[in-house]
């Protein structure tokens, strides 16, 4: 049965004191059109999705490579193996060199007073 008087709340609840409404005042200057520089959104857009781009590369070529490398080991080719793992150790420090630089310019571009 539900105690009408303390509208359901506990002597705690009903002890803790609401602090007082702060008036924020008023906000003003929102209806401004904002203009985006189309060349300016044009060299984001291309820059988001080479990022992209090149982070789907990488994890790409992690899928790629030890679905190969399982595949090889399943067919006993030990010196294709060989070969596979020097491909791979050549072309990773090349994409991930090129995902990093992607990604710090990122995460950097608002600190060079870039947008």
């Amino acid at each position: 049965m539900k105690d009408e008087t303390n509208n359901g709340l506990s002597d705690d609840a009903k002890a803790v004191e609401l602090p007082e409404v702060i008036e924020g005042g008023e906000i003003t200057g929102i209806d401004k059109d904002f203009e985006i520089d189309p060349v300016e959104k044009h060299k984001l857009t291309t820059a988001r999705w080479l990022a992209y781009a090149l982070i789907a590369i990488l994890a790409g070529s992690f899928v790629i490579h030890y679905a190969v490398m399982a595949w090889l080991a399943a067919q006993g080719k030990t010196e294709a193996l060989e070969r596979m793992e020097n491909t791979f150790s050549a072309w990773l420090p090349v994409i991930s060199g090129l995902s990093g630089a992607v990604v710090t310019y990122f995460f950097t571009r608002e600190r060079n007073g870039k947008s």
